[in-house]
């Protein structure tokens, strides 16, 4: 609105046009804007907490929930109840099953669980090229198996259920479910599980103080007089 304000034009054949938004994803009806004590769309907006695809963002948190109770060595079998994604893991042959890249490892739903019941928790360091290679991991993997279940595909996407059983090799079976991960509109992040993301996965690559001034900042962005503040502190260090 502010950049319409100053005279930002654009097509408007946007929404409805040959091209259109409506033409690449069918028609639908807006809901109406947010604001004068309505809600904001931004407001339902998702954030992922771990450095890893979205559909993992759930089996991630029931993974971490069972990590610690179960060692790896003592896991028999490990069953993955989700929704439609999980048909992507049917060809035990794909790249997914057997990922050498970061790339891949961090879209793969079987590595990803697996280094999660492990480690207690996803980072960037769980893609690191000697991870790629940890027979602990690719163990696990193969004691996994994932499926589709219809009525959480139906769930989906207003819920992003998984449920994760694990059996030991003694026979007994634990499990844990999510159905809205940490992240999630209505399981948001806390300011301090923000910045603590921010810092995992810019702080190598910042100045000392340099990522404390930047989140600083951003917190207090409507009070900035001058935008270019903010992207002058977003320079990396060494950078010209």
């Amino acid at each position: 609105a502010i950049l319409a304000e100053a005279g930002l034009t654009g097509p408007d054949d946007a929404i409805v046009g040959k091209a259109g938004l409506q033409h690449a994803v069918g028609k639908f009806e807006w809901a109406p804007f947010g604001g004068r004590g309505g809600p904001f769309r931004v407001c339902e907006t998702h954030l992922k907490f771990f450095p890893a695809v979205v559909h993992s963002q759930s089996p991630i948190a029931a993974a971490i929930e069972l990590h610690g109770k179960v060692k790896p060595e003592d896991i028999g079998a490990i069953s993955v109840d989700s929704y439609w994604v999980a048909n992507r893991y049917i060809n035990r042959a794909s790249p997914l099953w057997q990922p050498g890249t970061r790339e891949t490892a961090d879209h793969s739903l079987p590595y990803i669980i697996a280094a999660a019941l492990i480690d207690g928790t996803i980072n960037e360091q769980s893609f690191d090229e000697g991870r790629l290679r940890d027979p602990r991991i690719a163990e696990l993997m193969k004691r996994m198996t994932l499926r589709e279940k219809p009525e959480f595909t139906q769930l989906h996407p207003v819920k992003w259920p998984c449920v994760i059983e694990v059996t030991t090799k003694g026979g007994k079976k634990i499990s844990a479910s999510v159905e809205y991960f940490k992240g999630h509109a209505k399981n948001p992040l806390s300011d301090g599980e923000v910045e603590h993301k921010f810092g995992e996965l810019a702080g190598d690559r910042l100045a000392a103080g340099q990522a404390d001034r930047i989140i600083e900042s951003v917190w207090n962005l409507d009070q900035m007089p001058d935008i270019a503040q903010l992207i002058d502190l977003m320079a990396f260090k060494g950078a010209a």
